[in-house]
């Protein structure tokens, strides 16, 4: 029988939220905050089937935006723009992805959820589909907030 389950969760630096820090963990990456220095290593994580970086239709192809697919660069950006104590600076949206799809299935349904989030608001997406552990398989999209 197939389930449902969104959770949305706001990244704000008045809840002392860490965007370097949730992106790392995210896609199982080493990051270095560069506001802190502080240095997020989560490569030793082995649940992370697939992750990726959507940028919108409208700028995706523009060579002044490769930088925005690189992970820590495009974080790093997230963390130093949002200047005021109570400044959000992304928003996550947790998915439950059916099992019964194929991996490629996967990255292809969550792909297209984060371009269309990408298209809709303007801001890169920042995706990663989860497989296993006590939340099954899982896709988590993070969006840049402008």
């Amino acid at each position: 029988m197939a389930s449902y389950f969104l959770h949305v969760k706001t990244f704000a630096r008045g809840q002392g939220s860490k965007v370097t820090k949730a992106a790392a963990y995210r896609a199982g990456e080493r990051i270095r905050d560069e506001r802190t220095s502080a240095v997020y290593d989560h490569t030793h994580r082995t649940d992370v089937a697939h992750a990726e970086i959507v940028l919108p239709s409208a700028v995706a192809e523009r060579v002044d935006m490769e930088w925005a697919l690189d992970r820590s660069r495009l974080w790093n950006a997230a963390e130093h723009s949002g200047r005021q104590w109570n400044s959000r600076m992304a928003r996550e949206i947790l998915v439950h992805v059916p099992p019964e799809l194929t991996a490629a299935q996967r990255v292809h349904l969550v792909r297209g959820f984060s371009r269309e989030l990408a298209d809709r608001y303007g801001n890169a997406v920042d995706f990663a589909i989860h497989v296993g552990g006590r939340r099954r398989t899982h896709g988590i999209i993070t969006r840049t907030c402008s």
